[in-house]
């Protein structure tokens, strides 16, 4: 699925992967992936499972996801982190990401 790939440039060549790997990140799909057959085959049993609805308000660490297939722009973990490739636009995801505090590199 190539989760967190970019490609290095000089605006995003000082991120490691330790600094990557602080974020806890909790996947959601919005309204649209609600009418995905690929969305149900993929995630539901075969269109067997359920959904449940999250309603948030005025969560800064909500974000959505961007669909697009060029990485030179992505200059920052979250931007990184935020970030798939056009092919899995069908999810329509958002993201919480969070630091794990217990995990901060030194």
């Amino acid at each position: 699925m190539n989760e967190g790939v970019f490609s290095i440039n000089q605006s995003n060549k000082k991120i490691s992967l330790g600094q990557k790997q602080q974020y806890k990140i909790c996947s959601f799909s919005g309204k649209n992936a609600l009418n995905s057959q690929l969305m149900w085959g993929h995630y539901a049993n075969a269109g067997l499972g359920i959904v449940i609805e999250v309603e948030v308000n005025n969560c800064k660490n909500i974000k959505e996801v961007v669909y697009s297939d060029k990485y030179s722009s992505l200059d920052s973990i979250e931007k990184i982190l935020t970030h798939k490739t056009t092919e899995w636009q069908y999810e329509h995801e958002f993201r919480y990401l969070s630091i794990d505090a217990n995990n901060e590199e030194k």
